[in-house]
């Protein structure tokens, strides 16, 4: 079993047990490259013709480093459906690498400064479940000159904002309060560090900042009708290099969205005493499989699924995505589908050997309706259409914890 295989189910039984006993928040809504999923020739349900063809949905990770060759702001962009718009996800410089256990605990921006900029791609990946098609470190000038297009942009800045020189001298880049902030200055507080104070002091200013942005391009977009976008006529162009990618995903409608960390306080767990956080589990998939289906990677040889979600609550989507990843299958694309959910839960296949592989599903989804097709979705096993009874099940004493009879595949 590879590495990065071990990593995901390590990651992933430890999701399942935060999920299941005691949940943390997740935002409201899940992204909208969901939706724009269903706006595509491979966006139709799966017992419709033609076949589902997964739309592509490119992915690349922006690294900014500082003059002391340290990362200090991460981001993953994704490109929507149709090569316009997209998503940018920020992502904490200090999560867990999640190594397995022969290895050493560390924090993934460390990877860079043990092992180069290659090997900390391939740990960023592994982390995500995605393969990009572009990374690249920028420097904060480099970094201005991408966000030259969002202009000025008001915004509140609750606490000064400090950086840390390579000489050790702490600078004020930014006074606290009300203030225009040009895109120069939003790419020094984007990429400000200040040594020796922890990370989670400045993500949600980085959050508020990649919100601001964009927010600056949607307001900048023409105001017109939305078009049904077409990826099976016109081949779409990969950017190949991260300014041309992040000019990609702010020529249309762009989101914002920061994955969660968690401090890990525990000695056993973080020896080092480092500044280390640890990512959601359910929430990585979740979101990878929503904004960059293309580039999500399978963490095994299990089969794999596409999940519509009519709920607009996140939360709910996250304990189906749990709970696939708990039985170890993969699950490569999520959809909120615009619709009023259905009073029963339906998986759909075509190959009777997927359906003896989804016999114990009831045991984690309560009621099941299984739906063969004669329909073939490509690089999709089986569609999971989520219902009432899955959100009445994981409310009840039941669903609320995973059965001890439950027998788990290894990937």
């Amino acid at each position: 079993m590879s590495a990065i295989k071990v990593r995901r189910r390590r990651r992933m039984m430890s999701a399942l047990v935060l999920g299941l006993l005691g949940m943390p928040l997740l935002p409201t809504g899940i992204v909208v490259g969901a939706n724009s999923l269903l706006n595509t020739k491979g966006g139709k349900n799966i017992d419709e013709k033609p076949a589902l063809q997964i739309p592509i949905t490119p992915a690349a990770l922006l690294v900014g480093v500082n003059e002391s060759d340290e990362v200090t702001m991460m981001a993953m962009l994704a490109i929507a459906p149709g090569a316009k718009g997209g998503t940018i996800v920020s992502i904490p410089v200090g999560a867990n690498a999640e190594i397995p256990k022969s290895g050493e605990i560390h924090r993934v921006a460390d990877t860079y400064k043990a092992s180069g900029f290659d090997a900390f791609v391939l740990d960023v990946g592994g982390l995500l479940n995605v393969t990009f098609s572009v990374a690249a470190k920028v420097s904060t000038l480099e970094l201005a000159a991408m966000l030259a297009p969002v202009g000025d942009e008001s915004m509140l800045i609750e606490r000064e904002v400090i950086n840390t020189s390579p000489d050790g001298t702490n600078t004020v880049v930014l006074g606290a309060g009300q203030q225009t902030l040009t895109s120069a200055q939003i790419a020094q507080a984007l990429m400000a560090s200040q040594q020796g104070a922890p990370e989670s002091d400045r993500l949600g200013r980085i959050k508020l900042l990649w919100a601001t942005v964009a927010s600056a391009i949607q307001k900048s977009l023409p105001s017109v009708a939305p078009t049904t976008q077409s990826t099976g006529a016109t081949p779409v162009v990969i950017p190949t290099d991260i300014a041309s990618f992040f000019a990609t995903v702010i020529s249309g409608p762009v989101q914002e969205w920061q994955l969660t960390g968690t401090f890990v306080s525990a000695p056993q767990l973080n020896p080092g005493g480092l500044d280390l956080y640890n990512l959601d589990g359910g929430e990585i998939i979740m979101v990878m499989a929503s904004i960059v289906p293309s580039a999500v990677t399978a963490g095994s040889a299990m089969i794999s699924f596409l999940i519509d979600s009519p709920f607009t609550d996140a939360k709910i989507t996250r304990q189906a995505v749990l709970r696939l990843a708990y039985i170890g299958v993969n699950v490569i694309v999520v959809r909120e589908v615009p619709t009023a959910p259905a009073a029963h839960t339906v998986i759909k296949y075509n190959d009777e050997l997927v359906r003896s592989d989804l016999e114990l599903f009831p045991t984690l989804f309560g009621p099941i309706e299984f739906d063969k097709t004669d329909e073939r979705v490509e690089g999709i096993d089986a569609q999971l259409v989520l219902g009432e009874d899955f959100r009445a099940f994981i409310g009840s004493s039941q669903g609320a914890t995973i059965a001890t009879t439950t027998t788990l595949v290894s990937s």
